[in-house]
């Protein structure tokens, strides 16, 4: 069932020098900012360089997995993009998804109530004219009034390819905050 009359929310664009790729956290976290692609990715690559060349850097390990030289390739954590929003000021707020499912009296008999997927949480937990960071199974997106955005651009939730995937988080994006003139990511926001 295709829903047609709902037309695309404001706001909901590729972010200015977007690439294809997998790069959906970085997409998503422009988008939601309202800041350049160019700029996420700068931030989520600082980070990502960061953590990878800790304490532990210097360790060899089967896989290298705490070498300096992974390369920052687009793919995010939750924890990489939650700091991101601390760094350029994007306010959020987390839901659980246990409260979701009751509310929208999701199959509360079932003992799988809380396999939520993505067309679900459109349909029954998302409210309008919010804006939301969604994280499925190895993919996130950017969710607005029924509609989905990710590198791959806007589409309706019936036309959306990822719509039967489990929803792992959801961040309802709250405010953005203006970057102080002393820090040093003013300019991107």
């Amino acid at each position: 069932m295709k829903n047609n009359t709902n037309k695309k929310p404001e706001g909901l664009a590729l972010p200015e020098g977007a690439k294809p790729g997998p790069n959906c956290g970085v997409t998503a976290m422009a988008i939601a900012a309202g800041i350049s692609f160019d700029s996420a990715w700068d931030i989520l690559e600082k980070i990502h360089t960061n953590r990878r060349g800790g304490l532990l850097s210097n360790i060899k390990t089967k896989n290298n997995m705490f070498s300096k030289k992974i390369k920052f390739t687009g793919g995010t954590y939750d924890n990489e993009r939650r700091e991101a929003y601390r760094k350029i000021g994007l306010k959020y707020k987390k839901f659980i998804l246990k409260e979701i499912c009751n509310i929208a009296k999701f199959a509360t008999k079932n003992k799988y109530a809380y396999n939520l997927n993505l067309k679900q949480f459109v349909e029954w937990g998302a409210v309008k004219n919010k804006t939301y960071i969604v994280t499925t199974t190895h993919h996130v997106q950017v969710v607005k009034d029924g509609w989905v955005i990710d590198q791959g651009g806007p589409k309706h939730i019936d036309e959306f390819n990822g719509k039967l995937k489990h929803v792992n988080e959801i961040l309802e994006v709250t405010k953005i905050r203006k970057a102080s003139k002393n820090n040093k990511y003013e300019n991107k926001v």
